[in-house]
Formats: structure tokens, C-alpha cells, sequence
């Protein structure tokens, strides 16, 4: 085995059953720390059986994750050797040979199978992905192929394959919410709770790793947390570049230099990967060269819209480039320009040089500000790494001036300064609906809050960020109205809704006309419990006939 950093040693040594957090710096090390979690007690017992959950964040993440740190981490730190790698077949529940380039046209599991070095038992491993996409496609398809029959059929022939074997799943939380029982939108046409409950069974008593773990919204992440408790998963693995003390509040938090002195004498790496970056503020909006850069260039744009807009004003010029963001995710080579969006910010390792990005001076922004200007300085270069902050129209800009007086930094320095300057956000997760949908008594204070005490109201979500719908008074009202206006032609009903609680803030009701033909794309509602602004407008009443979720 190949020297390890202390976190990671300290991981493969680990024997408690308690969660634990560990933050390192952005290209510390986190993927092959996950893969000596999963694989610590083979290494005590080559009979154990590995079941490992990894779960990331985004789509594409889980992609490059999957594609390349994994395969490397376990070929050459841990010795594996790779047999074969294929697509488990839904149906037949084979393993295909097969190569894929995009996820979204596969119909079951890509998977790559090792074998194990001696000292693990030869064992064969599997690593499979399980993507919201693929799940999606898989779905589709199922039920397109095979009209009558129950979605989720073609989902537990696989994890039927994969249980038989060492394996470790690769997904984003979109797997795991299918278990959630209140929290997530499963129509009884498709999901009933038998098959809900033989799906808990599955992933009973898995170890799970949440890499990011920082990276997900309030009401993602309470789902996040009661799901892995009702899946009794108690062999929990917390990473992140950036600490977020009110998520997982029971973990045991690993201090990265503790453990650097712990291990000192054996000789572990303390080097991470990470060089110094030149920080350049710029008091203007991001503007984008017509000239194709010679180096690599990360664009980050806090809009999907904007960067969507960028990208095809760039095209219209005939420059190259690469766009990754909630409208678009190009599948070609990786060109010199990326136009990107919250979704590539996080645990993505490609060869970039220069990063530009924007800042508006929240402190909510500060985890993405560290994770953003992470991609760059991750390899040793004889060019200048460089990072360019823009705030225009920031709040406070006279803050993160102050902040960043120095013009190189590293990133562990980069951690410490944004976080002396910007207060911690203090989570309060009853703020949310989602807490609430846990249990039935905290439900019934939901009704109490609401003041529909005597009413009968069910709860449908889907996950994340996206609508709410409840039953109330015979009518099914949806809140985000935005959410439902990237898909549905709306109409007002009601200046003000004559629903108890809600009118006081002079919210309006609307109706569902027609689908439209083109999706818009507007700003999703955040999951708190009350309108932030009393301006926001989000009741929908929908007949009982339309079919919305």
C-alpha cells in the first residue's frame, strides 16, 4: 500500500460504531478515505462482508466519483485488481460487458467488478452507480416496457445482484429517499408501502459515507438524517472541506491536526494536495474573454439562468466551451472555458488553472466560496493558480476586503479567514416542514401551527427543493408557486388565500391551466415553515383529478 495521510489511516483504524465527521482541505484526500471506511473491517476479518453506501450530492459528482477517483483509489492505494465492468442487467440480472459514456441512457447499473489483494480474502467487490438519472431512465423505461406492472421491480432485481457480493453503492440521496416515509412524493399507483418496506430491508444495517455533507439545503438534509436513522444505519462517515456543526449534531467531529500528531510517527503523508492560489477581487460582474483561454477556466455563476445565457451568447461567438448547470451538462471533452453552477463546485477533480466566481457576500455563500475556489491548485503547475471573486453589488464588501489582504493563500488558510469573517448560520430545523413530517405528533403541532387543528391533512414531498403538496379542505394546495410555474400555466384565483394561518401574510391562490410546452426556470422554494416574504405567493389549489405528483 502506498503512503496514506494521517485521516486516513486513522479511518482504516477506526472500530467504533459512533458517526463521525472529518473535514480536510478541498483535494485532502476524502474519496480514498471513504474506500478504506468501507473496506476497515475486511482488513480484521476477510469473511465480513462489505455494504458500504456512498452517497454525493450531485449527479455528477457521483459520475466522476465513480468513473475515476473510486476505480483509482481502490486499484492503486488498496491493491484491487479490476475483473470486469459492465451493466447490470435489470431483468436477467447479469452483469453486461459494456462501456457507457452517458448515464442517462442506461437502462440498469454500470458496475466494475474487482478482486481483492490476498490480505482481503481474493473476494470479488462490486462498485455500482445508482444516480437520481439512472434511476430515473430505469424507471421509464420499466414502465414504458412493461405497462401494468409496478415501478421498482427492475430497482430490486439489481440490489438482489449486488447484495451477494462485497459491494459498494454509489448514489446521490435520490436512492435513499425512496424509503422515506412521509417526506417524498411515491404515488400509491406506483409505490405502495410493501414495496417501501422491502426496499428498508435492502439497505438495513449498510455502512453509509455522506461526502459533502455540508453542501445540502435545510429541508434535504432532515430528510437526509431521519431516513439513514429509519434505515438504522448507525456506521456513519461525515466529509466535507467546510464544517457544519448543526447537521449531524450527534457525530463525533475528528480534528484533522489531532490526528496528524497522532500518527506522526508512522510515517503517514502530511502533505495534501493543495498549492497556493492568487486571490484577485474584482468590484464588477463576471465578463468572459471572446479570447479561448490556453489553460483550463472554471466559471461559476450563482443563476442557472445567467449561466445558461452565458454559455449560449459564447456559442453564438463559435467559442468552445463546456456547460455544466441545471438546463444543460455537456457530455463532450472537457473544453478550455466551463460554464458551471452550484452542481459541479463540490469534490470534482480535473485539471483547472483558473477559477471565477461570483460573490454576494452572504454567509450562506461561504461554504460554496471555499468548495468553488477548491478546484483550482489541486497539481503542481509552473503557472500561477488564480482565483477571481466577484462582488459586484455584494453586502458588505468592505468584509471580504478585509478578509482576503493577502494576494496568495492557501486553502486550510482560505477556511480559516472566511470563517473568522462570516458568522456560523445557526440551523433550527423546526423552522422547516419537513421536521415535522417524521412523526405523528409532530405533525399534529404542525396542524396546531397552521391552525387547522380539526382538519385532516396529508403530505406529499419530492426531493429536493421542489413542491409540497397537502390535502386541505378537499382541495389540494401546492406551495412554491415558482416550482409549479416552471411546468404549469397558472391562474389567479384569490388575492388571498381564505386559508387559515396563511391569508395573515396575504398570500394568493392560484389554478393549474395547462402544462406549458417549454419548462421555465425559476428559484425553488427553500422548505421553511414560514413565507420569508410576505410578497411570496405559493397556494395552488388543484383538483383532485390533476395528477401532479
Amino acid at each position: 500500500m502506498q503512503p496514506v495521510y494521517a485521516h486516513q489511516k486513522y479511518i482504516l483504524n477506526y472500530d467504533l460504531n459512533d458517526p463521525i465527521k472529518i473535514h480536510v482541505p478541498t483535494s485532502g484526500g476524502k474519496t480514498l478515505c471513504a474506500i478504506f471506511f468501507a473496506l476497515r473491517e475486511k482488513y480484521e476479518n476477510q469473511i465480513k462482508l462489505i455494504k458500504t453506501i456512498l452517497t454525493y450530492p450531485t449527479n455528477l459528482l457521483s459520475k466522476n466519483q465513480f468513473e475515476k477517483s473510486i476505480v483509482d483509489g481502490l486499484t492503486k492505494w488498496v491493491g484491487a485488481r479490476e475483473i470486469i465492468r459492465g451493466i447490470i442487467h435489470p431483468v436477467e440480472k447479469t452483469i453486461k460487458p459494456s462501456k457507457w459514456n452517458d448515464f442517462f441512457e442506461v437502462c440498469g447499473a454500470p458496475t466494475v467488478v474487482f478482486e481483492l489483494p490476498a490480505k482481503l480474502g481474493k473476494s470479488k467487490l462490486l462498485v455500482s452507480i445508482l444516480t437520481g438519472e439512472i434511476l430515473f431512465n430505469m424507471f421509464n423505461e420499466e414502465n414504458k416496457l412493461e405497462l401494468g406492472e409496478r415501478k421498482g421491480r427492475y430497482l430490486m432485481n439489481i440490489l438482489e445482484k449486488i447484495m451477494n457480493y462485497d459491494h459498494i453503492i454509489i448514489t446521490s440521496p435520490d436512492l435513499l429517499g425512496y424509503v422515506a416515509q412521509q417526506c417524498y412524493s411515491v404515488s400509491t399507483g406506483w409505490y405502495n408501502q410493501r414495496w417501501k418496506d422491502e426496499l428498508s430491508v435492502k439497505f438495513w444495517e449498510h455502512d453509509v459515507v455522506v461526502d459533502e455533507y455540508h453542501f445540502y439545503d435545510p429541508y434535504t438534509y432532515i430528510n437526509l438524517e431521519n431516513t439513514i436513522k429509519r434505515l438504522n444505519l448507525q456506521k456513519i462517515l461525515l466529509l466535507s472541506a467546510t464544517e457544519r456543526t448543526s447537521y449531524f449534531g450527534n457525530a463525533k467531529t475528528i480534528s484533522f491536526r489531532t490526528i496528524e500528531e497522532e500518527f506522526l510517527k508512522d510515517k503517514v503523508d502530511t502533505i495534501i494536495a493543495s498549492y497556493p492560489i492568487e486571490v484577485n477581487l474584482i468590484e464588477d460582474r463576471i465578463k468572459i474573454d471572446n479570447k479561448h483561454p490556453s489553460w483550463k477556466t472554471i466559471y461559476f455563476f450563482n443563476s442557472v439562468i445567467t449561466a445558461h445565457e452565458v454559455a449560449n451568447e459564447l456559442r453564438e461567438k463559435n467559442i468552445r466551451l463546456t456547460e455544466w448547470t441545471g438546463i444543460e451538462k455537456s457530455k463532450d471533452e472537457l473544453n478550455n472555458i466551463i460554464i458551471a453552477t452550484s452542481a459541479a463546485e463540490v469534490g470534482l477533480d480535473l485539471p483547472l488553472q483558473e477559477v471565477h466566481t461570483e460573490f454576494w457576500g452572504h454567509d450562506w455563500e461561504v461554504p460554496s466560496l471555499i468548495q468553488r475556489l477548491g478546484r483550482v491548485g489541486r497539481f503542481e503547475s509552473k503557472y500561477p493558480f488564480k482565483a477571481f471573486i466577484y462582488i459586484e453589488g455584494a453586502e458588505q464588501p468592505y468584509i471580504i476586503k478585509k478578509a482576503f489582504n493577502a494576494e496568495y493563500i492557501t486553502k486550510d488558510k482560505l477556511t480559516e479567514i472566511l470563517s473568522k469573517a462570516y458568522p456560523v448560520y445557526e440551523f433550527n430545523p423546526k423552522d422547516y416542514v419537513s421536521y415535522y413530517l417524521w412523526d405523528e405528533e409532530l405533525i399534529e403541532e404542525l396542524k396546531r401551527k397552521w391552525e387547522i387543528i380539526n382538519e385532516k391533512i396529508n403530505f406529499y414531498f419530492r426531493p429536493p427543493q421542489t413542491q409540497a403538496v397537502f390535502i386541505w379542505n378537499d382541495h389540494k394546495f401546492v406551495y412554491n408557486k415558482s416550482v409549479i410555474e416552471n411546468k404549469y400555466n397558472i391562474e389567479l384565483v384569490r388575492n388571498v388565500t381564505d386559508m387559515p394561518f396563511w391569508r395573515t401574510f396575504g398570500l394568493s391562490e392560484y389554478k393549474i391551466i395547462s402544462i406549458k410546452e417549454k419548462r421555465d426556470w425559476k428559484k425553488p422554494y427553500d422548505g421553511k415553515l414560514n413565507p420569508p416574504y410576505r410578497s411570496k405567493k405559493w397556494f395552488i389549489p388543484i383538483k383532485q383529478s390533476d395528477n401532479i405528483i
